[in-house]
């Protein structure tokens, strides 16, 4: 009975694993961030990042380039890749990657976004309530006293009836993923430091 109610838990866990992709951001314009160019020296590029909203920018490894877009820094030529976290809206996030070769760099990004509802929350708490409740059932040795058995019994039949529950709410409130776009662009000549450009991402 207990390798039969396994498999039987199977079935409303696969709801965990389904997400929606949804298509793609429209590229950014090229467009100059409202922020003053920073010098740069021999070996390191001007590099002006705008987004669509306020968000933070990381390298992968955590390092922050900058707090909040639109910003401006330095770094050296190569490609990186760069994690973009909304700083008003934790849903909104993605990740791109920059090609530093030119003496100015401009990233104009448009973040992607992971989105939960809150059903999908929901379903995520009873499914895991009934998961564990199941699984009391089934740490407990089957040759339990005769007063234990019947209380036992009801905890499997509940975490057995929550975990289907949850996992049919989850599986009907799939993630839905939207990745992030960006336009990667070099101006004719490299920016004035000092220099503010009105124009705003």
């Amino acid at each position: 009975m207990k390798s039969s109610l396994l498999l039987v838990l199977l079935v409303p866990t696969a709801g965990c694993l389904r997400t929606e992709m949804l298509a793609e951001a429209p590229a950014p314009p090229p467009r100059w961030p409202a922020v003053a160019a920073p010098p740069s020296g021999e070996g390191f590029a001007q590099v002006l990042i705008a987004a669509d909203v306020p968000a933070r920018v990381a390298l992968a490894d955590g390092t922050v380039v900058c707090r909040e877009t639109p910003c401006a820094t330095t770094m050296g030529f190569g490609s990186y890749s760069l994690v973009f976290t909304g700083l008003k809206d934790d849903e909104r996030t993605s990740q791109v990657r920059l090609d530093v070769e030119g003496q100015t760099v401009v990233l104009n990004h448009v973040l992607g976004r992971v989105h939960r509802s809150p059903a999908r929350t929901f379903g995520e708490v009873l499914l895991l309530a009934g998961l564990t409740a199941t699984a009391t059932f089934l740490a407990v040795d089957s040759d339990v006293s005769p007063n234990l058995r019947n209380p036992l019994l009801a905890l499997g039949g509940v975490g057995l009836g929550l975990s289907v529950v949850g996992g049919a709410i989850t599986f009907a409130s799939p993630v839905t993923m939207r990745g992030g776009s960006s336009t990667q662009w070099s101006p004719a000549a490299p920016a004035i430091a000092g220099l503010r450009l009105d124009s705003q991402f």
